[in-house]
């Protein structure tokens, strides 16, 4: 039987002036995080990003880079917490893979963050 849900979020004023710009919810189940969510409302624009965790682990991110509520991008990640595979879905379903470009940017966006 799977243990309670247990969800945090974090409201930040970047500015300190009241306004929220960023918004962060985990969940975790068990103590492990099994989502995460960013909402990011910085430079005029809303971008939110969902990432989906087992075991410790990432094994997918979604993206929603345009605020519209829709998922644009999917990215699936290997066990080096690298994207391996990325998808872009259409509003009317159609999902095709990412081009080698993005998701070569993609890639070294992660590695960068890693930190070696």
């Amino acid at each position: 039987m799977s243990g309670e849900l247990v969800s945090r979020r974090v409201e930040v004023s970047v500015r300190d002036d009241g306004e929220i710009n960023l918004v962060f919810v985990k969940c975790f189940r068990n103590g492990k995080m099994v989502f995460a969510s960013t909402l990011d409302k910085m430079n005029n624009r809303s971008v939110t990003i969902r990432s989906y965790h087992h075991q410790g682990k990432c094994l997918a991110m979604e993206g929603d880079e345009d605020g519209d509520g829709f998922f644009e991008t999917l990215i699936l990640i290997g066990d080096n917490g690298i994207p391996v595979e990325g998808f872009e879905r259409s509003k009317d379903g159609t999902v095709t893979p990412m081009s080698e470009e993005r998701l070569s940017k993609i890639k070294k966006g992660f590695e960068v963050g890693k930190g070696d």
